[in-house]
């Protein structure tokens, strides 16, 4: 355990040493942003959680026997964690175990994603000599491999990074030169970054497409346009635009937006729209990795904006139907729907294989309190089918959170195989990053300090690593 810890002891002076305010536990007024660029059982959790460790202002009682259980099981899950955004990036095993600070002394790192396959991580880079784009490879062991190969993004720091679906290049957006623009471009590790465009408010979505991908972006929320690498100018798709976020692709011919008043699909080719459910205002939508379901939510709350975390502070409602702000689950095959959280869901993702949603249920109580629940399209409920409540860190909060959409598309909390999740948070006094076990009965597990994680499905390290006991 000695090097472990002392690994952990080294991620934690990082982390502190850039510390201030800003990583505390949010606060409700945190979780406001700009359009511009961030720096996103149905009971909603109204019933208490009697687990140990519910009340986040309570240490919960941990017995060390049911710990090192869970953390074996823990140990037998496949992929690898990225940890923390500001300013180290860490890695480590599902458990925990061979943690290593991968970002370089003296810069910030921020922003971490996953390659498709799992074998590359990319994250922002920046200190006062240079700003850049790094990409560090993993061996078949899952072990770093050489160093990391850097890309000039010379400019306003990356605030966020996608790779397309072939794993070969990655489109970012960053604030633009030009005061209120976000700037998107494309960047193949080892290459300098380049611009593509620029408008405000920009979201995109790389296709599934591993031969010729494209990139298809909501642009000012007036238009849809679908973006070629190497073409002088990009396709539009769609003359008009609505109050959401980032477009999602169904399949190779066929995208997710809201058109015609209505959460709609449109043709790529012809940019024929097929109607799907009617939206008179804002609205959020997370397509299942599969294409087969769309999670979506409506923001009945006009005045917080398409962009903002639209959180019902005031806790969930006592009924939930599919037109008063509540999650709904519609199954884009079959068009049944079912309602699988109210209105307190504030966030959402998918698993990788499109089985399970997680969604998050916000509450305010001096900060900001979350519980993640476990929804699967199969019907089963997962034996754990809720956190314990926990404060949100405020990193999650002022830069995931609002733009949760968008990050569906390069981050995830779901282990490869849809059999644990991990999320940061403070559960009493213990901050950091937690992991969920949801097919056996087991409380979060603590394995790591860090204010963010993402899962990526890649080789899992050996225990005997940098910080192996």
């Amino acid at each position: 355990m000695g090097r472990r810890w002392l690994a952990l002891a080294v991620l934690w002076l990082l982390v502190a040493t850039g510390c201030s305010s800003s990583d505390d536990d949010a606060s409700p007024s945190s979780s406001s942003t700009s359009t511009t660029a961030p720096t996103d059982d149905a009971d909603g959790g109204d019933e208490p959680d009697d687990r140990a460790g519910a009340d986040p202002d309570a240490t919960p009682e941990r017995d060390d026997d049911t710990d090192e259980a869970t953390r074996a099981l823990l140990g037998r899950l496949r992929g690898q964690l990225a940890l923390g955004s500001g300013p180290a990036v860490a890695v480590a095993r599902p458990d925990g175990g061979a943690l290593q600070v991968i970002s370089v002394d003296g810069e910030n790192g921020a922003q971490p994603t996953w390659s498709r396959d799992g074998t590359s991580l990319v994250w922002s880079s920046t200190s006062p000599e240079r700003q850049v784009v790094l990409v560090q490879g993993f061996d078949d062991e899952g072990r770093p491999d050489g160093e990391p190969v850097v890309s000039d993004a010379t400019g306003f720091p990356v605030f966020y990074l996608q790779w397309a679906a072939d794993d070969t290049r990655l489109a970012y957006l960053r604030s633009a030169a030009q005061p209120g623009q976000v700037e998107f471009g494309l960047v193949e590790p080892g290459e300098p970054a380049e611009p593509v465009a620029q408008d405000t408010p920009f979201f995109l979505a790389w296709s599934p497409a591993t031969t010729d991908p494209a990139v298809l972006a909501h642009v000012a929320q007036n238009r849809v346009e679908l973006h070629t690498p190497g073409a002088a100018e990009p396709t539009i798709v769609l003359d008009q635009g609505s109050d959401y976020s980032a477009p999602a692709w169904v399949d190779g011919g066929r995208a997710l937006v809201v058109a015609d008043e209505s959460l709609a699909l449109v043709s790529l080719a012809d940019g024929t729209v097929e109607q799907l459910v009617p939206m008179d205002g804002p609205v959020r939508f997370v397509v299942s990795p599969d294409g087969r379901r769309v999670a979506y939510r409506r923001l009945t709350d006009r005045s917080q904006g398409p962009l903002t975390a639209g959180l019902n502070v005031a806790g969930p409602t006592a009924a939930a139907t599919d037109d008063d702000g509540s999650l709904v689950v519609l199954d884009l095959e079959t068009g049944e729907s079912e309602v699988v959280g109210d209105d307190s869901a504030t966030a959402w993702e998918w698993s990788p294989d499109g089985s399970r949603l997680a969604w998050l249920s916000v509450r305010t109580s001096g900060r900001l309190l979350g519980t993640w629940h476990f929804w699967s399209a199969d019907g089963a409920v997962p034996t754990t089918d809720r956190t314990a409540e926990f404060a949100l860190t405020r990193k999650y909060a002022e830069v995931y959170l609002p733009f949760f959409a968008q990050y569906t598309h390069s981050v995830t909390g779901w282990a490869p195989d849809a059999d644990a999740f991990a999320f940061p948070g403070s559960i009493g006094d213990e901050r950091g990053v937690w992991v969920q076990l949801l097919d056996v009965e087991a409380d979060a597990l603590q394995v790591s300090v860090g204010d963010f994680v993402t899962w990526g499905p890649g080789p899992t390290p050996e225990e005997s690593g940098p910080s192996a006991a």
